[in-house]
């Protein structure tokens, strides 16, 4: 194939799940959640900032691997397995790598030090954590998991397609084909394979994995997501049929999402799978329509957003941390220290970019020759 047309809907929808971990990782601090996977948690919280992280997690990941599986599948149809593959570890692996490396100690003295604040503990001394050896070596991935588990389902998926015979993808090719063409077949199909990974691996909803060891349920999640990108690419004639009903979709899964927040605890495991897989299949199935609707234009600032999107991805984390620690004795609502923590990190995001990435080798390395 020789097709080089740009998908400018699809980058913007990109950059802005990207931009998205901003808003969650600034209110998860502020949240009501009782998950403790997140070890910052201000001693006034709110259910809004508990609604606002469940409702983007919702969608978010799901929205990215289906877009991360279309243009994997782009590479390896319009160029070659092997480019496609070599670009993945360049544009994935290697900035996941260089990254985790650079940004590890950095990210458990802000957490220590941050933790400490929340607590009213004495927090740690810079030479008390940098002289540790133990310091260096990332034990876990914090947000960069996504990074991991992209490239290794881009390795699976290489793998799978390079090998596997052309008559079976034929016949899933037909078989997608008439599911996705109708808006609420695939609605339906979509959200009956992420149950059945929920129901096999017995959890309500998708989690993150940010363990050197992929979790298999999550893998597997993810995969349905990513295959449905794929073979979206195989038949991307139907692209624009996901324009259909696309504001009626996503209002529907915004319905869900308040009735399963309002009436959750009282449910069985069961029936949050069945709402939980509703609710991410109506969502970033509608919201993937609305960008096509409205996003599939190529504007300088837009251009701008997109090629910024992959730092402010990779930095964001570490500043919500620290802004959060910042700003915790402020005599000041949390829901004016949730704005500065969204405002400033994004802020300063886009600034380093701008001075430190744009023109520089970093652009280059994260978004290759374009950036």
């Amino acid at each position: 194939m020789t097709e080089s047309k740009r998908y400018y809907a699809f980058d913007s929808l990109r950059a802005s799940m990207m931009f998205l971990g901003i808003v969650i990782h600034s209110a998860m601090s502020y949240s009501s959640s009782i998950d403790r996977s997140w070890p910052l948690r201000a001693k006034e919280t709110s259910d809004v900032f508990f609604m606002i992280v469940e409702f983007i997690h919702a969608f978010r990941m799901p929205v990215f691997f289906l877009v991360a599986g279309f243009f994997g599948a782009f590479l390896f149809y319009n160029k070659s397995p092997k480019a496609m593959i070599k670009n993945r570890f360049k544009r994935i692996f290697l900035p996941f790598i260089v990254f985790l490396i650079f940004l590890y100690p950095l990210l458990t003295f802000a957490l220590k030090y941050c933790k400490a604040i929340f607590n009213d503990d004495i927090p740690i001394s810079i030479e008390q954590h940098f002289t540790s050896p133990f310091s260096y070596i990332p034990l876990i991935l914090f947000h960069l998991w996504f990074l991991y588990f992209l490239f290794i389902i881009s390795l699976i998926m290489y793998l799978f397609f390079k090998w596997i015979k052309i008559k079976p993808i034929n016949f899933v090719d037909r078989i997608f084909e008439q599911t996705f063409r109708n808006p609420l077949y695939r609605l339906l199909v979509l959200s009956i394979l992420s149950f059945l990974v929920l129901f096999l691996f017995s959890n309500e909803s998708f989690q993150t994995s940010i363990g050197w060891f992929p979790n298999l349920g999550v893998l597997m999640y993810f995969i349905v997501f990513y295959l449905t990108g794929w073979f979206l690419f195989r038949k991307k004639e139907l692209i624009n049929t996901l324009k259909n009903f696309d504001v009626v979709i996503t209002v529907i899964g915004i319905v869900l999402f308040f009735l399963k927040f309002y009436f959750g605890e009282k449910m069985s495991l069961i029936n949050l799978q069945i709402i939980n897989s509703l609710i991410t299949s109506f969502l970033s199935l509608g919201i993937i329509g609305l960008f096509l609707s409205f996003a599939d234009i190529n504007k300088g600032y837009i251009t701008y957003f997109v090629n910024s999107a992959y730092w402010v991805y990779l930095i964001h984390f570490l500043i919500t941390i620290l802004l959060a620690g910042l700003i915790n004795d402020l005599p000041i609502s949390i829901f004016l220290k949730f704005i500065i923590v969204l405002f400033g990190t994004t802020c300063f995001c886009l600034l380093s970019y701008h001075i430190f990435a744009r023109k520089t080798f970093i652009a280059s390395f994260l978004n290759g020759k374009r950036g």
